[in-house]
Protein backbone atom coordinates (compact mmCIF):
# COMPACT_ATOMS: atom_id res chain seq x y z
CA UNK A 1 0.00 0.00 0.00
CA UNK A 2 1.26 3.43 -0.88
CA UNK A 3 2.37 5.32 2.21
CA UNK A 4 1.30 8.97 2.42
CA UNK A 5 3.31 11.69 4.08
CA UNK A 6 1.96 13.04 7.34
CA UNK A 7 0.16 16.38 7.38
CA UNK A 8 3.00 17.95 9.35
CA UNK A 9 5.62 16.68 6.88
CA UNK A 10 3.66 17.92 3.88
CA UNK A 11 3.26 21.40 5.36
CA UNK A 12 6.97 21.57 6.24
CA UNK A 13 8.01 20.46 2.75
CA UNK A 14 5.71 22.97 1.07
CA UNK A 15 7.01 25.71 3.36
CA UNK A 16 10.59 24.74 2.44
CA UNK A 17 9.74 24.93 -1.27
CA UNK A 18 8.79 28.58 -0.71
CA UNK A 19 11.62 29.51 1.66
CA UNK A 20 14.59 27.84 -0.09
CA UNK A 21 14.34 29.95 -3.30
CA UNK A 22 13.87 33.08 -1.17
CA UNK A 23 17.00 32.34 0.86
CA UNK A 24 18.99 31.56 -2.29
CA UNK A 25 17.94 34.84 -3.94
CA UNK A 26 18.81 36.88 -0.84
CA UNK A 27 22.16 35.07 -0.51
CA UNK A 28 23.00 35.69 -4.17
CA UNK A 29 22.06 39.36 -3.88
CA UNK A 30 24.14 39.81 -0.71
CA UNK A 31 27.18 38.06 -2.24
CA UNK A 32 26.89 40.09 -5.47
CA UNK A 33 26.60 43.38 -3.58
CA UNK A 34 29.60 42.49 -1.41
CA UNK A 35 31.80 41.54 -4.38
CA UNK A 36 30.76 44.59 -6.38
CA UNK A 37 31.41 46.86 -3.39
CA UNK A 38 34.91 45.43 -2.92
CA UNK A 39 35.76 45.86 -6.61
CA UNK A 40 34.55 49.46 -6.68
CA UNK A 41 36.29 50.30 -3.40
CA UNK A 42 39.60 48.87 -4.63
CA UNK A 43 39.33 50.64 -8.01
CA UNK A 44 38.54 54.02 -6.42
CA UNK A 45 41.31 53.63 -3.85
CA UNK A 46 43.94 52.79 -6.47
CA UNK A 47 42.81 55.64 -8.69
CA UNK A 48 42.95 58.12 -5.79
CA UNK A 49 46.40 56.94 -4.68
CA UNK A 50 47.82 57.08 -8.21
CA UNK A 51 46.39 60.59 -8.62
CA UNK A 52 47.96 61.56 -5.30
CA UNK A 53 51.33 60.14 -6.35
CA UNK A 54 51.15 62.06 -9.63
CA UNK A 55 50.14 65.31 -7.89
CA UNK A 56 53.00 65.15 -5.37
CA UNK A 57 55.51 64.19 -8.03
CA UNK A 58 54.41 67.17 -10.11
CA UNK A 59 55.14 69.40 -7.11
CA UNK A 60 58.56 67.77 -6.91
CA UNK A 61 59.18 68.41 -10.63
CA UNK A 62 58.26 72.08 -10.17
CA UNK A 63 60.79 72.21 -7.35
CA UNK A 64 63.42 70.71 -9.65
CA UNK A 65 62.69 73.43 -12.22
CA UNK A 66 62.94 76.13 -9.55
CA UNK A 67 66.26 74.66 -8.41
CA UNK A 68 67.76 75.87 -11.71
CA UNK A 69 67.43 79.44 -10.43
CA UNK A 70 67.86 78.88 -6.69
CA UNK A 71 70.73 76.39 -7.01
CA UNK A 72 69.17 73.79 -4.69
CA UNK A 73 66.00 71.79 -4.15
CA UNK A 74 63.54 73.29 -1.68
CA UNK A 75 62.40 71.41 1.43
CA UNK A 76 58.75 71.34 0.25
CA UNK A 77 59.82 69.71 -3.03
CA UNK A 78 61.82 67.05 -1.20
CA UNK A 79 58.79 66.39 1.01
CA UNK A 80 56.58 66.10 -2.09
CA UNK A 81 58.92 63.39 -3.42
CA UNK A 82 58.56 61.45 -0.16
CA UNK A 83 54.77 61.78 -0.25
CA UNK A 84 54.72 60.54 -3.83
CA UNK A 85 56.76 57.52 -2.76
CA UNK A 86 54.39 56.97 0.17
CA UNK A 87 51.36 56.92 -2.15
CA UNK A 88 53.09 54.41 -4.45
CA UNK A 89 53.96 52.23 -1.43
CA UNK A 90 50.26 52.15 -0.48
CA UNK A 91 49.40 51.08 -4.01
CA UNK A 92 52.03 48.34 -3.81
CA UNK A 93 50.37 47.01 -0.63
CA UNK A 94 47.05 46.70 -2.44
CA UNK A 95 48.35 45.54 -5.81
CA UNK A 96 52.04 44.88 -6.27
CA UNK A 97 53.38 44.93 -9.84
CA UNK A 98 56.88 44.96 -11.32
CA UNK A 99 56.24 48.45 -12.73
CA UNK A 100 55.34 49.88 -9.34
CA UNK A 101 58.28 48.17 -7.65
CA UNK A 102 60.66 49.48 -10.32
CA UNK A 103 59.32 53.03 -9.99
CA UNK A 104 59.62 52.90 -6.20
CA UNK A 105 63.25 51.78 -6.47
CA UNK A 106 63.96 54.61 -8.90
CA UNK A 107 62.38 57.20 -6.58
CA UNK A 108 64.22 55.76 -3.59
CA UNK A 109 67.51 56.11 -5.43
CA UNK A 110 66.70 59.74 -6.33
CA UNK A 111 65.68 60.46 -2.74
CA UNK A 112 68.88 58.95 -1.33
CA UNK A 113 71.02 61.17 -3.55
CA UNK A 114 69.04 64.33 -2.73
CA UNK A 115 69.19 63.62 1.00
CA UNK A 116 72.96 63.78 0.78
CA UNK A 117 73.17 66.67 -1.65
CA UNK A 118 70.21 68.75 -2.85
CA UNK A 119 72.23 71.09 -5.05
CA UNK A 120 71.93 71.37 -8.84
CA UNK A 121 75.22 69.52 -9.12
CA UNK A 122 73.49 66.43 -7.68
CA UNK A 123 70.17 66.99 -9.49
CA UNK A 124 71.72 67.31 -12.96
CA UNK A 125 72.82 63.69 -13.38
CA UNK A 126 69.41 62.52 -12.13
CA UNK A 127 67.34 64.25 -14.82
CA UNK A 128 66.84 61.13 -16.96
CA UNK A 129 65.78 59.11 -13.90
CA UNK A 130 63.43 61.90 -12.78
CA UNK A 131 61.78 62.13 -16.21
CA UNK A 132 61.54 58.32 -16.46
CA UNK A 133 59.82 58.11 -13.08
CA UNK A 134 57.39 60.84 -14.16
CA UNK A 135 56.51 58.83 -17.27
CA UNK A 136 55.88 55.67 -15.23
CA UNK A 137 53.73 57.48 -12.65
CA UNK A 138 51.68 59.08 -15.43
CA UNK A 139 51.15 55.67 -17.07
CA UNK A 140 50.14 54.24 -13.71
CA UNK A 141 47.59 57.00 -13.13
CA UNK A 142 46.11 56.59 -16.60
CA UNK A 143 45.91 52.80 -16.21
CA UNK A 144 44.07 53.01 -12.89
CA UNK A 145 41.70 55.66 -14.24
CA UNK A 146 40.87 53.37 -17.15
CA UNK A 147 40.47 50.39 -14.81
CA UNK A 148 38.16 52.41 -12.59
CA UNK A 149 35.94 53.31 -15.55
CA UNK A 150 35.86 49.65 -16.63
CA UNK A 151 34.92 48.48 -13.12
CA UNK A 152 32.08 51.02 -13.01
CA UNK A 153 30.75 49.76 -16.36
CA UNK A 154 31.02 46.15 -15.21
CA UNK A 155 29.24 47.00 -11.96
CA UNK A 156 26.39 48.65 -13.87
CA UNK A 157 26.11 45.59 -16.14
CA UNK A 158 26.19 43.31 -13.10
CA UNK A 159 23.39 45.30 -11.47
CA UNK A 160 21.22 44.90 -14.58
CA UNK A 161 21.80 41.13 -14.61
CA UNK A 162 21.12 40.95 -10.89
CA UNK A 163 17.84 42.86 -11.27
CA UNK A 164 16.73 40.44 -13.99
CA UNK A 165 17.62 37.39 -11.88
CA UNK A 166 15.93 38.80 -8.78
CA UNK A 167 12.75 39.67 -10.71
CA UNK A 168 12.66 36.18 -12.26
CA UNK A 169 13.21 34.62 -8.84
CA UNK A 170 10.50 36.79 -7.27
CA UNK A 171 8.08 35.71 -10.01
CA UNK A 172 8.96 32.07 -9.33
CA UNK A 173 8.55 32.59 -5.57
CA UNK A 174 5.17 34.28 -6.12
CA UNK A 175 4.05 31.28 -8.21
CA UNK A 176 5.26 28.80 -5.60
CA UNK A 177 3.59 30.83 -2.84
CA UNK A 178 0.28 30.78 -4.75
CA UNK A 179 0.58 27.00 -5.16
CA UNK A 180 1.45 26.69 -1.46
CA UNK A 181 -1.66 28.68 -0.44
CA UNK A 182 -3.85 26.48 -2.67
CA UNK A 183 -2.23 23.36 -1.28
CA UNK A 184 -2.83 24.50 2.29
CA UNK A 185 -6.48 25.01 1.37
CA UNK A 186 -6.64 21.42 0.15
CA UNK A 187 -5.02 20.24 3.36
CA UNK A 188 -7.47 22.10 5.60
CA UNK A 189 -10.61 21.12 3.64
CA UNK A 190 -10.78 17.60 5.20
CA UNK A 191 -10.44 19.20 8.63
CA UNK A 192 -13.47 21.40 7.91
CA UNK A 193 -15.41 18.31 6.83
CA UNK A 194 -14.42 16.60 10.07
CA UNK A 195 -15.59 19.60 12.11
CA UNK A 196 -18.97 19.61 10.27
CA UNK A 197 -19.42 15.88 10.93
CA UNK A 198 -18.52 16.28 14.62
CA UNK A 199 -21.04 19.09 14.98
CA UNK A 200 -23.72 17.01 13.21
CA UNK A 201 -23.07 14.01 15.48
CA UNK A 202 -23.17 16.28 18.54
CA UNK A 203 -26.56 17.55 17.31
CA UNK A 204 -27.82 13.97 16.96
CA UNK A 205 -27.62 13.79 13.18
CA UNK A 206 -26.04 10.44 12.33
CA UNK A 207 -26.92 10.61 8.66
CA UNK A 208 -24.42 13.33 7.77
CA UNK A 209 -22.55 12.03 4.67
CA UNK A 210 -18.80 11.79 5.12
CA UNK A 211 -16.46 12.12 2.15
CA UNK A 212 -13.80 9.67 3.28
CA UNK A 213 -10.32 9.85 1.78
CA UNK A 214 -7.98 7.06 0.75
CA UNK A 215 -5.09 9.06 2.13
CA UNK A 216 -3.17 7.58 5.05
CA UNK A 217 -2.28 10.94 6.58
CA UNK A 218 -3.89 12.33 9.73
CA UNK A 219 -6.87 13.92 7.97
CA UNK A 220 -7.69 10.74 6.01
CA UNK A 221 -7.52 8.64 9.17
CA UNK A 222 -9.62 11.19 11.07
CA UNK A 223 -12.42 11.14 8.47
CA UNK A 224 -12.48 7.33 8.37
CA UNK A 225 -12.59 7.25 12.17
CA UNK A 226 -15.55 9.64 12.15
CA UNK A 227 -17.24 7.43 9.56
CA UNK A 228 -16.69 4.33 11.68
CA UNK A 229 -17.90 6.14 14.80
CA UNK A 230 -21.01 7.40 13.00
CA UNK A 231 -21.78 3.87 11.72
CA UNK A 232 -21.21 2.39 15.16
CA UNK A 233 -23.51 4.92 16.79
CA UNK A 234 -26.25 4.23 14.24
CA UNK A 235 -25.92 0.49 14.90
CA UNK A 236 -26.00 1.00 18.67
CA UNK A 237 -29.04 3.26 18.50
CA UNK A 238 -30.77 0.83 16.15
CA UNK A 239 -30.14 -2.02 18.58
CA UNK A 240 -31.40 0.04 21.50
CA UNK A 241 -34.58 0.92 19.60
CA UNK A 242 -35.08 -2.75 18.61
CA UNK A 243 -34.67 -3.89 22.19
CA UNK A 244 -37.01 -1.18 23.40
CA UNK A 245 -39.65 -2.34 20.89
CA UNK A 246 -39.27 -5.95 22.02
CA UNK A 247 -39.68 -4.90 25.63
CA UNK A 248 -42.80 -2.87 24.90
CA UNK A 249 -44.39 -5.86 23.18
Amino acid sequence: MKQSLSLKTRIILQFMVVMVPTVLVLSYQTASDYERSNQLSKAFQLMDLSGLAKSHYKTFLNGVSDAVDSGKLGASSAKALEESMSALSEISKIESTSSIDSTLKSLAAISDVLHKDDSMNAIGPLRDHIRGADTEISKLKDAYSETNSLVIKQAAHSVNIQIFIVLAALLFIALITFMFIRSVGKLTKPLKVAVDVAEAIAAGNLCQPIETSNSNDETGKLLRSFGAMQSSLRTTISQIRSQATDLSN
